[in-house]
């Protein structure tokens, strides 16, 4: 039946919509005997590309109903438990992640495995983490207290986030979250756009049209990371330290496209936490230049921010002394807690509002 349903929806695309062609892709590796590396996970992430939220927790859901190998659902679920998470459903993603206790666990096999496992871990933090009060409206407010919403676009960061309730500059605002999975800041400033960036055109597109938006756009942390990005540019020769506040401005200019893209009348920032000492001793990486690298980012986003007028959270500021992480902000090797937005907002480190 969930075949049926995946076919279903395929059919009743024209062939030159990019839905039709993943669910034609998705099919026909389901076709294949399970034994056989099919490659499901990489397929089920451009659901998240689409930009439409009930569709992708469809697919995903169809998906995780067909006769899959063992290994393929405990990838397949892991996705839908963030797409539950997103969506509130705290329960659903404490069911799906308890399910999958003993592959969480493992030593990851393969890359795309590793990604995931690495995600699903992630959400064990949060939920472990967890403060019912943070996603209610502070005591004294009323319960009909009127709420704006925010939303928060890009990468894994904005998962944290997702339906909190936080009042700061006056007003008290709900969270959406929108995951693109695995997006860069490099991938935002490629040409021809690669499907990350493709994503983020289709969640900013998807909000045009909502009242009084405010679009925080969190990209640029995993370009930051050892063995990634802007470090094994460097490290190969390619450019200096100096050449990043220039693709950092790439970037910016790209968000006043998505601000009259979505028709946001205000665009925030997500920062870059500061890299955690410990985890790139562990990663015998270079320590100083990973430090320069997400201090120079961070330093071209908050003077960009300042320049262009867009809000920033100020996430560095917050997490940094010296360079490197400070201990309570952290839930894991690069990802910090949902206590953040409230520890911004506290300690006055949203800017520019």
């Amino acid at each position: 039946m969930a075949i049926a349903e995946l076919q279903r929806i395929r059919n009743a695309c024209p062939p030159t919509d990019p839905l039709h062609r993943i669910l034609s892709a998705l099919l026909a590796a389901l076709e294949k005997p399970r034994a056989e590396d099919r490659s499901l996970a990489d397929i089920a992430y451009s659901f998240w590309y689409l930009g439409d939220d009930a569709l992708c927790r469809h697919l995903l859901e169809s998906l995780a109903d067909c006769v899959l190998s063992p290994a393929e659902l405990s990838q397949i679920e892991i996705l839908v438990a963030t797409r539950h998470w997103i969506d509130g459903g705290i329960p659903r993603t404490h069911q799906l992640l308890q399910k999958q206790v003993r592959f969480l666990s493992s030593r990851p096999q393969a890359r795309e495995i590793s990604f995931i496992q690495s995600l699903g871990r992630h959400l064990v933090h949060l939920l472990n983490t967890f403060v019912p009060d943070r996603y209610r409206a502070a005591s004294g407010t009323g319960a009909g207290t009127s709420r704006r919403r925010i939303d928060f676009i890009g990468d894994s960061h904005v998962l944290a986030a997702a339906n909190l309730i936080q009042p700061f500059g006056g007003e008290t605002f709900q969270v959406r979250a929108h995951y693109v999975p695995g997006v860069k800041l490099w991938h935002v400033i490629q040409e021809p756009r690669p499907k990350y960036a493709v994503g983020m055109d289709n969640a900013v597109a998807a909000l045009a049209g909502s009242p009084s938006s405010f679009a925080v756009f969190s990209v640029g942390e995993i370009d930051c990371r050892p063995n990634a990005g802007f470090y094994n540019a460097i490290r190969r020769g390619e450019y200096a330290v100096s050449a990043v506040p220039p693709l950092v401005d790439r970037y910016l200019d790209r968000l006043e496209g998505w601000r009259r893209q979505g028709g946001s009348d205000r665009v925030g920032i997500w920062g870059i936490p500061a890299p955690r000492e410990d985890v790139l001793d562990q990663a015998g990486a270079d320590k100083a230049l990973v430090r320069d690298i997400v201090a120079t980012v961070s330093d071209a986003l908050a003077r960009g921010a300042a320049t262009r007028g867009y809000v920033l959270f100020d996430l560095y500021a917050l997490t940094q002394h010296n360079g490197f992480a400070v201990a309570g902000h952290h839930i894991d090797h690069a990802h910090v807690g949902s206590h953040v937005l409230g520890a911004l907002a506290k300690d006055r480190l949203i800017r520019n509002l």
